[in-house]
């Protein structure tokens, strides 16, 4: 034990120099590789899920096949992730965790998000192959808070509060469970009784008739409706360029974008012009002669010139032990699906079928104008998901690369709430999203489209309008609403106006509604679990040079190491520095504090 008159008294800031370094890249290769593996699962999940449901009404209202569905995707999707996807993602999904708390262990934060990757991922393929819509962006939300009752305890995730009706944090979540889907089916039946009134509810031609004349109207409302969206939300480097809008936050913390009044004008010019445009270029194509042909074709008469089509196809039954031919069939056999026929092993099939049978049915070639305003519709939603979603969704991925690539040592910064994301990232999620939608989306199709009520591509416009609309306008206001969410409750909205309960399959309705509730406490779980076992598992001590940590100033080490002295004591510091052993001579041979973080974790606040 050491003398008091061996004491040096000596401040903290001259004894000790701030000396920071980065984590060894090379000693987390194999996080980063296989977080590419579960980023690759998790857009797997998304394009098998959340993609599906934007196509659900399409193809269950057969104005798409689930084939066209799936092409349409595939660029849709991919060109919206690349192309108009963000260039910034939250380090923590939708700041549910304060960074703050993992400053100074980086790699920390990089395992946190690598595990989130697996929560999100395994819960979202297991909810799409039982046929569970979900919402993905959700699920990465849940993960991350289990990462953060594992990594801190639940005093380190923000739950938020709600104030005025406004609601921060994990509330603000749970709030749009109920939220979205009321305001899109609000919206979806709105829009669906003007239509049943203005032009379906007449029948015969007469529908007909007001259905073409119409149809400008309903192309330049939606392609309107779409401009609004893409600049407000799926284009943000329109604002960093343009400066259209500004974040404000409400009195209680809720953050939203508001135009600026300098731009409101121009804004609403352009997206009234881009409907004037394509309103004018419907009119023309609307009185076309092979426009009036398709629409007056009926479904036998489509049957025929298909059956007619498939027998013209070359014989390939000698072939189909050739491993071309399987490969074929293996890469096609998820777009040969019927999703649309009510099959006895969907839920609550009984009550689907009623649904069908209160149905109102209306007249066919009516119905069949509305198939191109729906094909509209359809594309731009899935192109405003490749432009917002998959950024969100690819998030933990940005994190884990961020980390591992440049050591992260900023995370006490505001500025580090936020990390870059690369367009390789967003190809590789596009991609993996396309992949999934193409082998796995006819599932979620199938239960979400023709199961939850009887599908027209009249009501399915309403349905993709009201839930786009939905988002748009949520978007605006900073509320954290689901896609998913918004297009189920567009569906019974719309159901709802064949003026019988009975229209809707409530069983499948429950069934979704269940999926949104346990997604978070699932995925959660699985990724809380996950970071658990690793983190705080034992361990191999690691070297000094793999941890991002404070070291002590060498040259006054050095000296202290020689001096024939005993305690130090900081005349600036805090007393638990005192009496601590710095060299091994002076401790009874006990290994020396060489890193703050060994001799008080709590030095490196107090310092700063």
């Amino acid at each position: 034990m050491m003398s008091d008159s061996d004491q040096i008294n000596i401040s903290v800031k001259e004894w000790l120099e701030p000396e920071r370094r980065t984590l060894a890249k090379e000693q987390y290769v194999h996080i980063f590789v296989v977080g590419l593996m579960f980023a690759a699962f998790d857009a797997y999940g998304i394009g098998s899920n959340d993609v599906a449901n934007a196509f659900a009404t399409s193809v269950g209202a057969k104005s798409l096949s689930l084939k066209s569905a799936c092409i349409i995707a595939l660029f849709t999707e991919f060109i919206g992730a690349v192309t108009l996807g963000s260039e910034v993602a939250d380090t923590i999904k939708g700041k549910i965790l304060n960074v703050k708390d993992f400053a100074g262990q980086s790699e920390t934060l990089m395992l946190g998000m690598f595990c989130s990757s697996i929560g999100s991922s395994l819960w979202v393929n297991l909810a799409s192959y039982i046929g569970m819509p979900v919402s993905t962006t959700h699920a990465t939300v849940g993960a991350t808070i289990g990462v953060g009752i594992a990594f801190g305890g639940s005093d380190a995730v923000l739950w938020g509060e709600c104030n005025s009706g406004d609601c921060t944090g994990v509330l603000a979540i749970i709030s749009s469970w109920g939220l979205s889907p009321a305001l899109a089916g609000a919206f979806g039946a709105a829009i669906f009784l003007f239509t049943k009134y203005a032009i379906l509810k007449p029948g015969g031609e007469t529908s007909y008739w007001r259905a073409r004349m119409l149809y400008p109207v309903y192309i330049g409302v939606t392609w309107t409706i779409v401009a609004f969206f893409m600049i407000l939300k799926g284009a943000p480097e329109l604002n960093e360029k343009y400066e259209i809008y500004e974040k404000k936050k409400t009195s209680s913390g809720v953050s939203h974008q508001e135009i600026k009044e300098d731009k409101i004008l121009p804004v609403i010019g352009i997206a009234l012009a881009f409907g004037a445009f394509f309103a004018v270029i419907a009119a023309i194509w609307v009185n076309h002669p092979r426009a009036k042909a398709w629409f007056e074709r009926s479904e036998e008469e489509e049957a025929e010139i298909k059956a007619a089509k498939d027998a013209m196809k070359p014989d390939v039954s000698d072939q189909e032990g050739t491993m071309a031919t399987k490969l074929k069939g293996w890469a096609m056999s998820g777009l040969n699906k019927d999703v649309t026929t009510i099959t006895d092993d969907l839920i609550g099939a009984k009550h689907a079928q009623t649904a069908h049978d209160k149905g109102v049915k209306y007249y066919e070639p009516t119905e069949r104008v509305f198939m191109a305003v729906q094909v509209f519709t359809a594309a731009f939603a899935s192109l405003a998901h490749g432009a917002n979603d998959v950024a969100n969704a690819i998030a933990p991925l940005c994190t884990v690369y961020h980390v591992w690539n440049t050591g992260y040592k900023d995370l006490g910064d505001k500025s580090a709430t936020k990390v870059p994301v690369e367009t390789w990232i967003l190809a590789y999620g596009g991609l993996w999203i396309d992949i999934g939608l193409t082998f796995s989306g006819w599932r979620i199709m199938k239960n979400l489209g023709n199961n939850i009520t009887y599908h027209s591509p009249s009501r399915g416009f309403a349905m993709e309008l009201g839930a786009m609309t939905t988002v748009l306008y949520a978007s605006q206001q900073g509320k954290p609403v689901s896609t998913t969410h918004c297009i189920t409750g567009a569906t019974v909205g719309v159901g709802l106006c064949n003026g019988d309960a009975r229209a809707i399959n409530w069983l499948m309705v429950l069934w979704a509604a269940f999926g949104w509730v346990i997604t978070l406490p699932c995925a959660g779980l699985v990724a809380g679990l996950v970071f658990a076992f690793v983190a705080k598992a034992p361990k191999i001590r690691q070297f000094p040079s793999e941890t991002n940590v404070w070291k002590f100033n060498t040259a006054e080490n050095s000296y202290w190491a020689n001096a024939t002295g005993g305690a130090v004591n900081f005349t600036d510091g805090n007393a638990a520095f005192n009496n601590l052993c710095w060299t091994p001579s002076r401790c009874n041979n006990v290994a020396p504090f060489n890193y703050f973080d060994e001799a008080f974790p709590e030095f490196e606040a107090w310092y700063n």
